[in-house]
């Protein structure tokens, strides 16, 4: 199989909760199963189970349990709406459309395991549940390639106690999901995806600030003329380095050049008055109270004491150091829709 046919699974695959009245054979079941069992696991310990409802009276009956159990949850909550409430109860029980049910499950995080998952990033680093979640995903992607229709939920697992009142599970072994299996009546349309570039970033790729430094200081030095052992992060561009106001404009426009980031004029004085919602960035051009304040907070880079009371708006400018354009342009570097690694040219 080449690449473009892979991922046009990948792309017509849909979450099917609509079926027609054809059962899926056991055979069936057993070869998505089977292909589940070839998905990674942590230290290959296939810690995974999948149990396999087929009878549609015991469905319906779960399904009541369930949607019983978290209809009385969401009525004790304060913080659940009405229409958030029966959306949630509805989905709670939905699975008993689908003609078969399968409860994928995870093995337990050991005792002893427990203390050191205490300090981790995320308890998911045991990797019971996401290697049960990767065995779903080939479920899920087989079940298509042979024209069935699935659908991942979790919902029903708010009903903890009817899960862990059903006999015969296996011990030892927690709920990750349920997966519906059937027949679809149609075809779905394809839902929006994001697009790429909301949703990674070559980490990586960032510039890190000494980086930006170097290739900011030619620029400064082409601007402002200081000599290169003159200029260091904390270096006043007005006060230290003897710019005016058009080479700060120019500097902008050098930094646009290399660095393909684009510096507003009034990007910080922007920023700190948005943060005053319904009072006065400045009076008769003079900065208020609270924007001196707002200031500071806007641009720690430079010393608290240079936003003093009565302070000209005009001579915000004046006190920008190489600091606040080093960490201006790292953080545009990480915003921008721009490829980052061009900035490494």
């Amino acid at each position: 199989m080449d690449t473009e046919a892979f991922i046009k699974i990948l792309r017509t695959r849909r979450s099917i909760r609509r079926y027609d009245n054809r059962v899926p054979d056991r055979a069936t079941i057993e070869q998505l199963i089977e292909a589940a069992s070839w998905a990674p696991s942590n230290h290959n310990r296939q810690g995974w189970k999948f149990i396999v409802f087929e009878n549609r009276n015991q469905l319906h009956g779960l399904a009541e349990q369930i949607r019983q159990q978290v209809r009385e949850m969401v009525g004790h909550s304060n913080r659940v709406a009405a229409s958030q409430a029966d959306e949630l109860v509805h989905y709670a029980g939905a699975f008993e459309e689908a003609p078969i049910v399968i409860l994928a499950m995870h093995k337990r995080i050991p005792a002893v395991s427990r203390e050191l998952l205490d300090q981790a990033a995320t308890p998911l680093v045991s990797g019971e549940a996401i290697s049960t979640a990767m065995a779903v995903q080939n479920l899920c992607l087989t079940a298509h390639v042979m024209g069935l229709g699935t659908c991942v939920m979790t919902a029903p697992l708010l009903a903890g106690e009817v899960w862990i009142g059903l006999p015969n599970l296996p011990a030892g072994f927690e709920p990750t999901c349920l997966v519906t299996v059937g027949y679809p009546t149609d075809q779905t349309e394809p839902p929006r995806r994001k697009e790429l570039r909301h949703i990674f970033e070559y980490r990586w790729m960032l510039m890190t600030e000494q980086e930006i430094f170097t290739k900011l200081l030619p620029l400064v030095r082409e601007t402002t003329g200081a000599r290169e052992d003159q200029i260091t992060m904390a270096s006043g561009l007005m006060e230290d380095l003897g710019a005016e106001s058009l080479d700060l404009l120019d500097l902008s426009f050098l930094i646009e050049e290399k660095f393909g980031v684009t510096l507003e004029a009034d990007e910080f004085e922007r920023q700190a008055s948005q943060r005053i919602p319904g009072g006065e960035y400045e009076r008769d051009g003079i900065l208020t109270e609270e924007a001196v304040v707002e200031l500071r907070r806007a641009i720690p880079e430079v010393p608290p004491d240079k936003f003093r009371p009565g302070m000209r708006k005009i001579e915000v400018p004046g006190v920008l150091n190489v600091a606040v354009f080093v960490h201006l342009i790292q953080r545009k570097l990480a915003e921008t829709d721009t490829e980052v690694s061009y900035a490494r040219g």
